[in-house]
């Protein structure tokens, strides 16, 4: 019965449902587009860790990210491959140059190092043309959304990276770094390219047999070459997602964005709940009044509050799901975990269940008495008064004994007000005590004596019989 009250208080104040659906709706999908930002940016950040196909990385000591990785020694992969638990490794070289584009122009560009034929830590997803192209000496491979700042080259076009000979062999998807354009080559043009001396290369990877315990695998290496770093492949992409998103501003700037699509979701959540349960204060006076607990109050405005949370966090993932799609492939950086949604979505129900306590602390001052203050025409809203001994009324026009103020129960006859047929009937009052009382019978005469049945028509103070019916005058602007 409450979940079926809240619903129809949704249903009929629309103007205040759209507004709190709203509030909802902005911290789902900015939230949610500023996430999707976040990751797709933290995916660019290790991007060449995470597409790597190895287990284990070993690189330069004190390594604080793998885009600053110092050149070590080949002679350590020579070292590596005695051990039982090593399946393959392959060294990568990465250096810069810069590209001659169509026009004459440059542009930066980080060159990747694979061997061949294996090409570990290399392209993948290719587009146009496949691995083998890389076979060749002078071939590389460019991410297909880097093509516009590189001249739009064509398969097959020839053109220099640090003033050495190259062609692009192939156009690959997903490839985009962080810190530059990324184009893969062979490791012996690399080499050429950025002038690096013979056997020294950026890092050395590894793949682990089947069944070997990768941590007990990762201690032997590191104590065999304690002058080397050595990470497993998601240990190395958490430190370089960490050190760009602490010290490039990212996790502030994306921090603080999103703190902001969370206040104002709670703000307009906040007001628009505040209004509508203010304009629906009578609504809960009367469910007061009916014998409704204050818990009973509560678990209506709750029940709005997911009821509206649930409907915005749809509609909001309605619209994020759309953006996504939107974006998928294009040069905006987005990505959504499968785990993220789901945190997401129980955010935002909570944040809306806070934002309801604002309209909580108002329904719960609702006071039971409130719908007998105001009548339509000359009707008045009626409760009865047990107990109560004639006689018993002092001059200031309050209740005593049983019927006293401090003590006096209301039982609530119904919600529904009486209809006087004449003015002769209304009720009379005390402006001084702040209670009527209604005679048994109507139709008394402006001149009739103070009694039990029949008071006059402005006494100073209304005599409560055991059978007369009285309310609290605050309401009777009309008596």
């Amino acid at each position: 019965m409450r979940s079926l009250a809240a619903f129809r208080m949704v249903v009929h104040d629309r103007s205040s449902t759209a507004g709190a659906l709203l509030g909802v709706v902005a911290i789902v999908f900015l939230v949610g587009q500023q996430l999707s930002v976040l990751f797709g940016l933290l995916n660019y950040m290790s991007v060449l860790v995470d597409h790597s196909n190895a287990d284990v990385w070993i690189t330069s000591a004190d390594l604080r990210n793998v885009d600053a990785a110092n050149l070590i020694s080949a002679r350590y992969l020579d070292r590596v491959m005695g051990f039982p638990q090593v399946e393959w490794a392959a060294p990568i070289l990465v250096g810069n140059g810069l590209f001659r584009t169509a026009d004459g122009s440059f542009e930066a560009v980080r060159v990747v190092g694979c061997r061949r034929p294996w090409l570990a830590g290399g392209p993948w997803d290719f587009v146009e043309a496949d691995e083998t192209a890389l076979l060749d000496f002078e071939s590389v491979a460019v991410d297909r959304l880097d093509l516009e700042k590189l001249g739009r080259p064509a398969l097959g076009t020839v053109t220099e990276i640090g003033g050495r000979r190259v062609r692009v062999g192939a156009v690959i998807d997903g490839a985009r770094g962080f810190q530059g354009t990324l184009i893969f080559a062979p490791l012996e043009k690399v080499q050429d390219i950025a002038a690096t001396p013979p056997g020294r290369y950026s890092a050395i990877l590894l793949r682990l047999r089947s069944g070997t315990d990768h941590e007990k695998a990762i201690v032997q290496l590191r104590a065999a070459m304690p002058e080397c770093s050595v990470y497993s492949t998601a240990e190395l992409s958490r430190l370089t997602r960490l050190y760009y998103f602490t010290n490039t501003g990212i996790g502030g700037s994306f921090g603080f964005s999103t703190a902001i699509a969370v206040m104002i979701g709670i703000v307009i959540i906040s007001l628009t709940m505040y209004a509508s349960v203010l304009g629906r204060s009578r609504d809960f006076a009367v469910l007061r009044a009916l014998g409704g607990r204050r818990r009973d109050v509560a678990a209506v405005v709750f029940s709005q509050a997911l009821m509206i949370a649930g409907v915005g966090v749809f509609i909001g993932f309605v619209l994020l799901a759309a953006l996504l799609n939107a974006t998928r492939g294009s040069a905006i950086p987005s990505y959504m975990p499968a785990y993220v949604p789901p945190l997401l979505a129980g955010c935002a129900i909570v944040v809306s269940l806070l934002g309801s306590l604002v309209a909580l602390r108002q329904a719960l001052k609702a006071e039971p008495a409130s719908v007998f203050h105001r009548c339509r025409s000359n009707a008045v809203c009626m409760a009865w008064c047990s107990n109560t001994s004639p006689g018993t009324l002092p001059t200031d026009g309050r209740f005593v004994g049983s019927c006293s103020r401090p003590t006096w129960r209301l039982r609530l006859v119904n919600s529904l007000c009486w209809l006087a047929p004449r003015a002769a009937a209304r009720p009379h009052c005390s402006r001084s005590s702040g209670w009527c009382c209604v005679p048994r019978k109507a139709g008394c005469s402006s001149g009739s004596a103070m009694s039990r049945d029949c008071p006059q028509t402005r006494p100073p103070a209304c005599v409560c019989g055991s059978t007369a019916l009285c309310f609290n005058s605050r309401c009777s602007s009309r008596a």
